[in-house]
C-alpha cells in the first residue's frame, strides 16, 4: 500500500513540476500536448518502480507501466484538444471516469503481460476499477485548483491527488497482487 501511495504521490508531484516548467517555455501552452506522453511515461516509471520494488517484480514491470501511462497521457492530450471552453462538473467527472477505464485497462493489461499467471484477468479488472475510482477522485480534487500561475498550493493539490490515486490503487488492486507476484503455474 505504501509503495502505491508514495509512488503515485511522487510521480504526480514530479509530473506537476515538469508540466509547470514546460508551460513556462511556451506562452500559449502549445508545447504541452507534445510533451504529455513523456510526462505520463515518467509517472509510469516512478509508480512502476515503487510497485516493482514492493511486489518483487523486475524491470519489465516498470517498462510496461511507463509505456501504458505514456500511451494514456497521449490519448488524454489528443482528447483535450476537443475540450469545450466551459464544462460542468458532471461532464468533468464523466470524462474522468471514462479516462480511468482506459488507463486501468492499459496499465492492467501491460502489467499482466509481465506475469505468467493465468488469473491475471482479475488484475486487469482490479486496475480498471482502481484507476476509474482514482481518476474521479483526482478530478474532484482538480476542481480545487485555481486558474493561474503554478503555486505551492497547486503543487500541494497535485501531491494530494497522487496520494489519493495511489490509495485507490493500493486498496482496490492490493487483494489481487497474488495474480502478478506468484511464481508461474506449471504447464498442464
Amino acid at each position: 500500500m505504501l509503495a502505491c501511495v508514495a509512488g503515485e504521490a511522487i510521480a504526480l508531484s514530479l509530473s506537476a513540476l515538469l508540466g509547470a516548467f514546460v508551460s513556462r517555455l511556451s506562452d500559449d501552452g502549445s508545447g504541452l500536448a507534445f510533451f504529455m506522453p513523456f510526462v505520463g511515461a515518467l509517472e509510469g516509471a516512478v509508480l512502476g518502480a515503487f510497485q516493482a520494488w514492493a511486489l518483487g517484480r523486475d524491470r519489465a514491470w516498470i517498462g510496461a507501466t511507463s509505456l501504458a501511462l505514456g500511451a494514456a497521457w497521449l490519448v488524454g492530450a489528443i482528447a483535450s484538444t476537443f475540450e469545450p471552453r466551459a464544462s460542468s462538473t458532471l461532464l468533468i467527472l464523466g470524462v474522468a471516469l471514462l479516462f480511468g477505464l482506459l488507463v486501468g485497462a492499459l496499465v492492467g493489461v501491460a502489467q499482466a503481460r509481465t506475469s505468467h499467471r493465468r488469473a491475471s484477468h482479475r488484475w486487469i479488472i482490479a486496475n480498471v476499477a482502481a484507476w476509474s475510482t482514482g481518476m474521479v477522485a483526482s478530478a474532484l480534487l482538480s476542481e480545487m485548483v485555481p486558474w493561474g500561475p503554478f503555486t505551492g498550493y497547486v503543487f500541494a493539490i497535485e501531491a494530494l491527488k497522487g496520494v489519493t490515486v495511489g490509495l485507490c490503487l493500493a486498496l482496490i488492486t492490493g487483494p489481487y497482487r497474488a495474480d502478478v507476484i506468484a511464481p508461474p503455474e506449471p504447464p498442464v
